[in-house]
This record gives C-alpha cells, structure tokens and sequence, in this order.
C-alpha cells in the first residue's frame, strides 16, 4: 500500500512534476496567487510570473544566448 492510500487520499498519478495535493495539475490561478504571496512576505516588487521566468532565462543564459551572462 502506498503512503497516499494509507493516507486516504484520492492520488492521480499522471506524471506531473509539480501538481496539486491530489496529484492533478496546479491551476494557474492558484499559481498566480501562490507567487503574488511568496513575492510579497519576501519585500519583492510585483512582477508578472511570465516577465519572471523570461528574467531568469537572461541571467542565466545571456541576453543573446551566448552562455551564462558574466
């Protein structure tokens, strides 16, 4: 017996990497929420997720993706 059913929770394996606590996938919306929060508790200005991601794939990558950015 697996730990989610000795729990009694309802799992749905599919594959996800992050998912909800049922296994499902994570709406959007509670994504949007859960960024919202953790950017406020740490002092952070509001910035979109999807203008986030895009500012860490610069810093990692280079502007032009020619490497790690120095």
């Amino acid at each position: 017996m697996t730990a989610y059913a000795a729990a009694g929770i309802d799992w749905t394996t599919a594959g996800y990497v992050f998912a909800a606590r049922t296994g499902r996938p994570i709406e959007p919306p509670n994504v949007h929420r859960s960024f919202v929060r953790v950017g406020e508790a740490a002092g952070l200005r509001l910035v979109r997720l999807h203008d986030a991601r895009h500012r860490l794939r610069n810093l990692t990558h280079g502007r032009r993706g020619r490497g790690p950015a120095s």
